[in-house]
């Protein structure tokens, strides 16, 4: 993405780099991708799991009155808080200090409510072949996104583009957002803008991101894995436009995803290889 791009300002569909919608995305899997073959379903991920200490933290920002009076409402149902007035709560207190809560609560309760599956735009990213998918001996889901779930969640506007952005570019959001709300609406807002917010340095991942509200759906799995639950989107094989093995994937694993794509009724053909091009330093797929 370039930097005019980045730095767009429009609406908050604008912002979020909501825009035309790819047909076509693509999953990094490691040996995990033959399971998510033969159950035709795909990890989601809550906001506080993510690897990146930077993922989904908003930049609050206190500043108005509206922010002090936030804190001091806040604070007053704290165990253990002095029977004092607002205004010498405002010569005692710093209300910088209870940005790290705020960013706590935002995460703990945005994860409550809703997962994230993280795509790509790019099949042949050198980069999250070798981090996602096993250094190149895993594989890559091409996904239509014309296809039911995916289909259903960007109708509505649950699928974010991932804009790569320096500290000060992110989006402010005044700490009394937080504080004073805490309803579905306001932490879905909240995690949509923060789903489109990510440090420069992945920018070559081209990411997309779905929205995921966990409950009851129709779509949605929660299982015990290893003793923790985790949450697993379906998906019909049709979705599955293609295959794409890593340019190191053993001959056993391709025999064993050729064996799964088969019993789910996808032809063969369309299981392919990636390359590696060492004349240009890049991966062909």
């Amino acid at each position: 993405m370039d930097t005019d791009e980045t730095n767009a300002a429009g609406s908050n569909a604008d912002q979020r780099g909501q825009g035309a919608t790819p047909k076509l995305l693509y999953k990094y899997l490691d040996h995990h991708g033959l399971d998510a073959i033969a159950n035709l379903e795909l990890k989601v991920t809550p906001p506080n799991e993510f690897n990146d200490p930077f993922e989904f933290i908003p930049r609050f920002v206190a500043e108005t009155e509206g922010d002090w009076q936030a804190f001091y409402q806040n604070s007053k149902k704290q165990s253990g808080f002095p029977p004092i007035g607002y205004d010498e709560f405002r010569r005692t207190y710093s209300i910088s200090r209870s940005v790290a809560t705020v960013r706590t609560k935002f995460q703990n309760l945005s994860s409550k409510l809703f997962a994230v599956l993280c795509l790509s735009a790019d099949p042949q990213s050198v980069t999250q072949w070798g981090y996602y998918a096993a250094g190149h001996s895993g594989l890559v889901l091409e996904l239509k996104m014309t296809e039911q779930p995916f289909s259903a969640l960007i109708d509505n506007k649950l699928l974010i583009t991932v804009r790569y952005c320096n500290a000060d570019e992110r989006k402010p959001q005044p700490i009394h957002s937080m504080l004073n709300e805490e309803g579905t609406t306001e932490i879905e807002r909240l995690l949509l803008d923060a789903a489109a917010e990510k440090s420069r340095e992945w920018h070559e991942e081209k990411e997309y991101r779905l929205i995921i509200a966990l409950g009851p759906m129709r779509f949605l799995q929660s299982r015990l894995v290893g003793g923790r639950v985790m949450h697993f989107v379906k998906f019909g094989a049709q979705t599955i436009n293609r295959v794409i093995l890593g340019a190191k994937a053993s001959a056993e694993f391709e025999r064993e995803v050729r064996k799964a794509v088969a019993l789910r009724g996808i032809p063969n053909d369309r299981v392919i290889r990636a390359s590696i091009d060492l004349e240009n330093y890049c991966v062909r797929a």
